[in-house]
């Protein structure tokens, strides 16, 4: 690898002071940029030319998410929500919240925010931005927001143990009384049933319209759920060793018992066995109904991930730094190379019908990797000054951030990883 003298291009003088703490890539093909306790964003092109600064937020930015459209979003400390053009005009400024977590596009053009932790409301805005409905306010921030079918919304709040459900137009429907504690996540089943899974050490089962249909209590708190194709639900904890099987009406089936330490993974194979991964360094296999079939060994850190290939066989990853591969019936295949297990990986993502894209980028402190998704094999990397925070990419460049450098610590790259334009102190290395 050879170290080279970055050129220094002559940026504009309004550039970022502080790190950057967001970057994200636009339809348009440029990048919107934004930086800690700035209340400016600033607009690029793929070559990092700065094209505009926008100015209009009177404290510092939190956020920022791009629309469909090629508009986008961006929110402010004190709760103040903008709406930008493409090219960076501004277009709309809604006000009400006191703080924003996020916001999300609706299908009908209109948009749905909500707030963090002093801001307790959900509102509703036209596709212009123009203020169309306060969906609730509660004294506790909004923990989460799932969207359903016909436009409706349940929210969860802080320490509520109730679920609340808001028609499309912002009106009550029903609150879902039962759990004692703060609700952890809430999921949606296929059947338009809901899952829900709170710090009282239960799952709770429910009807669309709210009525409670089953209570599955565990010894501790549950970490996740998997809800598998014939709509039983497997479910772990926070600290248990043990995986729990309910059917879909919440009936307890088994306990799936073996592992040693907490469980921090499970996925249903293609044939309905169920393969779960844990922090005792193993996986282990499961038959449908929960029977033990096979132990994995072979790691010697944490298993991260499991992937089940199209033909059976599946790969680990593990906190040991190892890839190994296995056959369908568990058997060790051995140990394999990081780019071929990339390479797996995203064979099996092509077979599936997902759209993958040529190279992946992967991050490992301060070097930046492109792997082909054909072969796994790297075909560039980039070594910024200082570990690498912040990251976005288009089809005609990738920008990264290593959020150290008082002036932004911008990287603009090429997509084969050469350096086109830079925004740091020192001078980076480029393999």
């Amino acid at each position: 690898m050879s170290i080279v003298n970055v050129k220094k291009y002559s940026l504009p003088q309004q550039t970022h002071i502080g790190p950057v703490k967001g970057i994200l890539a636009l339809g348009c093909g440029c990048f919107l940029t934004y930086s800690k306790d700035s209340n400016l964003l600033h607009l690029w092109s793929a070559t990092g030319e700065l094209l505009t600064v926008l100015a209009g937020h009177s404290h510092a930015v939190k956020g920022i998410k791009a629309l469909a459209d090629g508009r986008f979003f961006s929110w402010s400390a004190v709760g103040t929500l903008r709406l930008w053009s493409a090219d960076g005009e501004p277009l709309a400024v809604l006000e009400g919240h006191r703080s924003v977590n996020n916001l999300q596009e609706l299908v009908d053009g209109r948009f749905l925010s909500w707030g963090g932790e002093e801001d307790g409301s959900l509102r509703l805005w036209s596709a212009a931005g123009e203020p169309l409905a306060v969906i609730g306010e509660s004294s506790w921030g909004i923990s989460g927001v799932l969207r359903l079918a016909g436009g409706r919304f349940l929210v969860w709040y802080g320490n509520d143990p109730n679920l609340r459900l808001w028609s499309a137009a912002g009106e009550l429907l029903s609150v879902f009384e039962g759990h004692t504690a703060k609700i952890k996540n809430v999921r949606a089943l296929a059947n338009g049933r809901i899952l829900s899974w709170s710090f009282d050490k239960t799952l709770r089962l429910w009807l669309a319209d709210g009525q409670s249909m089953a209570k599955c209590s565990v010894p501790d708190l549950v970490e996740d759920v998997l809800v598998l194709a014939d709509g039983r639900i497997l479910s772990w904890g926070f600290s248990e060793s043990d995986l729990r099987l309910w059917s879909a009406d919440g009936e307890a089936l088994a306990v799936l018992k073996g592992h040693r330490f907490m469980v921090d993974g499970a996925t249903e194979l293609n044939d309905g066995r169920i393969l779960s991964w844990s922090s005792d360094n193993t996986l282990r296999l499961w038959s449908a109904a929960g029977i033990p079939l096979a132990v994995l060994e072979g790691h010697t850190g944490s298993v991260q991930d499991a992937l089940e290939l199209a033909d059976g066989r599946f790969v680990s990853w593990s906190r040991d730094n190892t890839q190994r591969l296995w056959s369908a019936g568990g058997h060790a295949l051995g140990e394999i190379s990081e780019a071929e297990a990339a390479r797996l990986r995203y064979a099996n993502q092509s077979t599936q019908g997902e759209d993958v894209p040529p190279v992946v980028w992967q991050i490992a402190g301060n070097v930046l990797v492109g792997r082909s998704t054909v072969t796994g094999e790297r075909l560039c990397q980039f070594v910024a000054d200082n570990a690498i925070k912040h990251m976005a990419h288009s089809e005609n460049a990738v920008v990264i951030a290593d959020g150290a450098h008082e002036n932004g610590g911008l990287y603009f790259l090429r997509p084969n990883a050469v350096l086109l334009n830079s925004m740091t102190k020192r001078s980076a290395r480029q393999a």
